[in-house]
């Protein structure tokens, strides 16, 4: 965040009678928060993958003092990966299995 006083807090939860996922992302601290024009990449690909991926739904506030935004998705929807559909995908990896990035922030060695 560039305001030092925002604050960012997501959290999780499961609905055990409509067997939802929810996830919260909930800004605070901010000034003069507007909804951007147009939207931006991670805006809009969260809002295309939860419903047709996931049979989910987003919902955005844009508040003065922060973003909120649900996102809900049904657990039924879940699909299980098998290990043929992992193995050529990791193949294809250089090393091998588990590739990790790391990103540097600017000034700091390490």
């Amino acid at each position: 965040m560039s305001d030092p006083h925002g604050r960012l807090e997501v959290g999780w939860s499961i609905d055990t009678t409509s067997r939802e996922v929810r996830i919260v992302w909930s800004e605070t601290g901010l000034h003069g928060v507007r909804e951007p024009q147009p939207a931006g990449f991670g805006s809009t690909l969260i809002e295309t993958v939860t419903p047709f991926e996931l049979g989910g739904a987003v919902r955005r506030r844009f508040r003065p003092h922060g973003l909120l935004c649900e996102i809900r998705f049904p657990l039924a929807r879940r699909r299980e990966v098998g290990m043929a559909e992992v193995r050529p995908a990791l193949a294809a990896r250089p090393n091998g299995s588990d590739q990790r990035t790391r990103v540097d922030r600017p000034g700091q060695d390490g």
